[in-house]
């Protein structure tokens, strides 16, 4: 185990990097650098600097089970480590996860649905079904859980 006086002198090195002097968080930052790469440590040798809280976030309501939807959510949430959940009740999907993962999850949720529906929009006018528009936004949305 690394000495604790090291540890904390890299963590107030970091502090000191965010300074407004330019030159000041530069030399902190370097000399924070060297520290870590002379004693073979990451910033996750330093220890968690502050806990997020786990909250959720509704995404969307549907009345009723939209397959693609859930497995593209579910998807997302994965990849970026959050769950993706949905309340049979109400209908409500809903991700659990930190705040950051949350945003993010949110944004990539709205932008590949809308890609997904443009594109069937698009398969719409060549005469096909509703089943066949169907099936294309669940290959869509496991095409892409699967990347």
């Amino acid at each position: 185990m690394v000495d604790t006086s090291i540890v904390d002198k890299i963590k107030k090195l970091l502090a000191l990097a965010t300074s407004s002097n330019e030159n000041e968080s530069t030399a902190a930052a370097e000399k924070a650098s060297l520290l870590l790469a002379q004693y073979n440590l990451s910033l996750a040798d330093l220890g968690p600097n502050q806990q997020e809280e786990i909250s959720e976030s509704g995404v969307e309501t549907t009345p009723r089970y939209v397959t693609w939807k859930m497995i593209l959510l579910s998807g997302i949430a994965e990849a970026n480590g959050c769950n993706a959940m949905r309340n049979s009740y109400t209908g409500s999907m809903f991700l659990v996860g930190t705040s950051t993962n949350l945003i993010v999850c949110t944004h990539l949720y709205e932008y590949l649905s809308q890609a997904i529906e443009r594109r069937a929009k698009y398969r719409k006018g060549s005469g096909r079904g509703l089943a066949y528009l169907n099936a294309f936004r669940v290959g869509c949305a496991t095409r892409l859980r699967q990347r």
